[in-house]
């Protein structure tokens, strides 16, 4: 069951109970709908009655004392990594300054363990300003004395992000390189293509996300700017959000202070991350899709000028959806209304309530389908997510399953790369997800028409290519085994001779060894993780 399905069926259930109308019939009635404020009207007549069904969000001591507890059990078994996450978890909870104290010196302790000694450092600082007990205090400065005489330098999680030139920068699209430009024609829509001829590991564009919301499993990664922190530190009123610090914190109350109190109505499981995304994006636009005419075609001299008007532009795929999926995106966006109009101040002022419904719902659609997953690298070399976000350049790419360019994460910002050399007036490509090399035709097919509704037309789909198997030379299994603690100084040496290769040999599309590992050191320039 997907998670759409799930809030479906629970408003169905509810419907079953409360609704005149046979469900059947009011299905139909709903797909009959033609605009979206028809559809908001339809769906949240019925949202007066489950008001019961929302939980607004409330510290408790007694949560977090449980958290700690477990804490604790992780901790004294040696898994200092787990318990990291409970003790933050506790931190996140706590509503008296007293166990928030016992919270900050329970994780310092767990810091120390695991070797993040200026992490520990600044959480000894944070107990004792709450008040931390002093029969306990000894311990702390015992541990506190410690780190200070750790020499350690600060870490960086990531590499800055490389700088367009003033040169080379695009003068009608703010995030790229002048070697690209926007077309559009009716078989592709607007896309992209390149301007000249354009090396393999060149930079076509640095992109930073409009808005962008963690994955729900992550406890080391700032809301606001999603950096890898280990010793985040808490909204003061709710229970859903982290920060790396102050200034991270005091940035996201434009917006966090709407969605401060209803994200725990939220949290559950069948309002995924992109939906969150969504409801995040109209929050930080608030004061930009009031006016904002999502029907009327752009050109590409207005491209740079207003992102967020960018973004509502992009495909809903309205008329491609079944009617259950449009009624379940509905029910979504009608959740994130009832709970902005009657437990936050959003509505306040001079805000239109009919056009709000409407960017509430083709939001929840585009994040759907045009969310981009924001990634980092750990030190064996896995990728795993961390968030996603919403870029309005990066998603004018068209897609294929072997594509010529490929996006690496710095923090939230996108840096694409020629993952090809690409020849003036050909088209540049990024992957949606699906590849050739690790999915086979029929499930890649699957996931695009799914999630995007298109079927792929790419050369590796109009020939089935077979997927690729591990690399197996001994050139590519020495190169990863040297990148293998994804080192930085490591990488920056092997790239050079990589790239050499790369020149030499000018990979084709199926050339995937060099590309592999050309791939593996620029993830390692982005964003990783530590532990």
């Amino acid at each position: 069951m997907t998670q759409a399905d799930d809030i479906y069926l629970r408003f169905s259930a509810h419907f079953a109970k409360n609704h005149s109308l046979h469900f059947p019939t009011y299905l139909k009635k709903f797909g009959a709908l033609k605009t979206h404020l028809d559809r908001m009207n339809f769906v949240f007549t019925d949202f007066e009655k489950v008001d019961s069904i929302f939980k607004i969000d409330e510290k408790t001591d007694a949560a977090a004392v449980e958290h700690r507890k477990k804490g604790n059990i992780f901790y004294h078994s040696d898994d200092y990594r787990n318990a990291l996450d409970c003790y933050t978890a506790s931190i996140m909870t706590a509503k008296s300054v007293e166990v928030l104290a016992l919270a900050y010196g329970n994780r310092s302790a767990a810091l120390l363990k695991l070797n993040l000694y200026r992490e520990c450092l600044t959480d000894i600082e944070r107990a004792l300003q709450n008040g931390y007990p002093d029969d306990l205090k000894p311990k702390l400065i015992a541990r506190r004395q410690y780190c200070e005489v750790q020499q350690v330098e600060p870490k960086k999680y990531y590499q800055p992000p490389p700088k367009i030139s003033e040169s080379e920068r695009n003068p009608l699209i703010q995030s790229a390189k002048n070697c690209v430009k926007i077309v559009k024609n009716v078989e592709w829509g607007r896309h992209v293509v390149a301007t000249r001829d354009i090396k393999i590991g060149e930079v076509l564009a640095v992109e930073s996300a409009y808005a962008s919301v963690t994955s729900e499993d992550t406890s080391v990664h700032c809301h606001e700017c999603l950096d890898l922190c280990y010793n985040p530190i808490p909204c003061d009123k709710c229970t859903q959000t982290l920060y790396c610090n102050a200034a991270c914190k005091d940035k996201a109350f434009s917006y966090h202070q709407y969605e401060c109190l209803i994200l725990f109505a939220l949290s559950s499981k069948f309002v995924r991350f992109a939906k969150r995304l969504a409801l995040k994006t109209v929050l930080v636009a608030r004061n930009e899709w009031k006016n904002c005419d999502t029907d009327s075609d752009r050109s590409e001299e207005e491209y740079h000028s207003d992102r967020f008007k960018e973004i509502s532009h992009f495909l809903t795929h309205t008329h491609l959806r079944s009617k259950h999926d449009l009624l379940s995106q509905t029910i979504v966006a009608c959740q994130f209304y009832y709970l902005l109009k009657n437990h936050t101040s959003f509505l306040n002022g001079d805000i239109n309530e009919d056009r709000l419904k409407e960017v509430l719902l083709i939001m929840v659609l585009i994040c759907m389908s045009h969310a981009i997953v924001i990634c980092e690298q750990s030190s064996d070399l896995k990728i795993g997510q961390i968030g996603e976000g919403i870029f309005s350049f990066c998603d004018l790419f068209n897609h294929s399953c072997c594509p010529n360019v490929m996006g690496y994460n710095h923090g939230t910002t996108i840096v694409l790369r020629a993952n090809n050399a690409i020849k003036k007036g050909e088209q540049c490509f990024l992957s949606y997800g699906p590849n050739y090399m690790n999915s086979n035709l029929d499930v890649r097919q699957q996931i695009l028409m799914k999630i995007h509704f298109f079927t792929c037309k790419c050369r590796p789909c109009q020939e089935n290519w077979p997927t690729v198997p591990e690399m197996e030379s001994l050139f590519s299994a020495w190169t990863e085994w040297q990148l293998k603690n994804a080192d930085i100084n490591q990488a920056k040496n092997k790239l050079q001779q990589l790239l050499k290769i790369a020149e030499e040999k000018d990979p084709t599309a199926r050339d995937s060894e060099i590309k592999n590992l050309l791939r593996i050191c620029f993830s390692i320039f982005g964003n990783r993780r530590q532990i």
